[in-house]
């Protein structure tokens, strides 16, 4: 009939966390008998994998005449998963990260004067942590030391990779630990030399002033390790998101990428790892930052991981 256009097809999708399926059997199968199953998709904010029934039934709603009114939408049915904020149960939607986000630019260029491409770049890296953010925006060696740790998930292709990427690790905590002590401790030893009124250029030391100096020394030393195992634990963030990133890009959701300057890279490795080998390998890191908080050597810790991370031959 003239003037009266034709009805209108609605255009929706689905897109999936991990499912229990034929095709992720090996993922579950594996786990179960590792004893390891409450493991399974405890990366989502819902901490569990899902039955395939889960999607059906939303698939059934999109269907029905009551989504009659939802169009051109990308329906994500993954407990959470591609929010950035992986490790926090109470993650926040898309939205309010992205404008956490926009946020901490906003107050690096208002206060600290960074160029606003930078305090993009900073507050996206960060993942909205302003502290993070700033020193990014300012330090260049922390930006080339991120790049460095996130990279490296494009360079473990055998057990020699994994073992070399895990000592660099080490070694950027240690830089990055040194870097942030070592005039701190210096000037911490002048204050106490001069409070108990000692002479730096002496020899030697009286007994009270000896003993104070090794307590503070040994109270430096725990904070150096306590520090660099932040520091550790922190680039273990880092190199997750981009798997995270692989992962949203292998699902074709429409979600900020934390990684977008090396949007080229992020794509190669959603191309070398299945969606299955990508959750994996984000369950490896969160384990080797459990064992680290647990008191275990970062290196073994490291070390199990990078095995795990190895590149699909």
């Amino acid at each position: 009939m003239a003037g009266v256009r034709p009805k209108a097809a609605n255009s929706l999708s689905l897109t999936s966390g991990l499912i229990e399926t034929g095709m992720t059997k090996r993922v579950f199968d594996y786990a179960r008998e590792a004893g390891k199953i409450d493991r399974v998709g405890r990366l989502n904010p819902l901490r569990r994998g899902a039955q395939p029934e889960e999607l059906a039934k939303v698939a059934l709603f999109l269907a029905s005449e009551d989504a009659s009114y939802v169009n051109g939408q990308a329906i994500a049915v993954d407990g959470g998963l591609v929010v950035p904020a992986i490790y926090d149960a109470d993650a926040k939607t898309v939205h309010e990260l992205a404008a956490d986000a926009r946020a901490v630019a906003d107050l690096l260029v208002r206060r600290d004067g960074v160029d606003p491409a930078m305090a993009a770049y900073a507050a996206r890296a960060a993942q909205s942590h302003v502290g993070i953010a700033r020193r990014l925006a300012r330090d260049e060696g922390a930006r080339i030391r991120r790049r460095e740790t996130i990279l490296l998930a494009l360079r473990i292709r055998g057990l020699g990779d994994a073992m070399k990427a895990a000592a660099d690790l080490a070694s950027i905590a240690e830089d990055e630990s040194g870097a942030s002590s070592g005039e701190r401790n210096a000037a911490e030893k002048a204050k106490l030399m001069e409070q108990l009124g000692a002479d730096p250029s002496a020899r030697t030391q009286p007994p009270h002033v000896r003993s104070a100096i090794n307590q503070l020394e040994k109270e430096q030393k725990t904070r150096a390790t306590r520090f660099g195992r932040d520091v550790i634990d922190r680039a273990l963030v880092d190199l997750a998101s981009m798997y995270r990133d692989a992962l949203v890009v292998r699902w074709g959701d429409p979600v900020p990428l934390v990684n977008a300057d090396i949007v080229d890279d992020v794509g190669r490795l959603a191309r070398a790892f299945t969606p299955e080998g990508l959750l994996l390998a984000l369950d490896a890191i969160s384990t080797a930052r459990e064992r680290i908080a647990a008191n275990v050597p970062p290196l073994l810790a490291l070390e199990a991981m990078c095995i795990s991370l190895e590149l699909p031959s």
